[in-house]
């Protein structure tokens, strides 16, 4: 074929497409207001924006102080609260403010009186981590759990 004899053909479609159906917006509760906090909002989703972390935030603070929390009006620790409400919460309970997030494999070693929260130095990063006796537990960047002795640990913050 030379380019003056090949032509463009175009399909025409003699079928109109149907017009586009307008799904209801369906405003809920803040899931703020489950645990009792004082929030009027509304939203499409389940958190009105910045409530999930005002809830992270509450949550923190009943888990270290060990104070019940109440979820519907149902008095409860602040851990199984969180596994209720968001589920994703329940590992960054026992982080303190303006600590690096890290996900412990062992929550148990993390909860125990004895255990200190650090922040250790392992090749060039630094990882929060948990010491409970002579272990130190921390998390790698890609989520994997380790462990190490606390001879070998070069703990940055005492």
């Amino acid at each position: 074929m030379t380019a003056a004899t090949a032509t463009r053909t175009r399909k025409v479609s003699l079928v109109k497409k149907a017009a586009k159906v307008r799904k209801v917006a369906v405003l809920n509760d803040c899931a703020c207001q489950r645990l009792g906090l004082d929030c009027t909002r509304s939203t499409k989703g389940t958190w009105a924006p910045g409530h999930d972390a005002r809830a992270k935030g509450y949550l923190q603070a009943a888990h270290r102080d060990n104070r019940p929390v109440f979820l519907d009006g149902v008095e409860m620790a602040a851990r199984q609260a969180a596994e209720e409400i968001a589920p994703a919460v329940v590992g960054m309970l026992y982080y303190k403010r303006g600590s690096m997030q890290a996900r412990f494999a062992d929550d148990d070693a993390a909860m125990a009186d004895s255990a200190k929260s650090f922040q250790i130095r392992v090749g060039r990063w630094t990882y929060n981590a948990l010491v409970a006796g002579d272990v130190v537990t921390y998390v790698t960047k890609s989520g994997e759990a380790k462990t190490l002795p606390l001879a070998e640990a070069n703990i940055v913050t005492p």
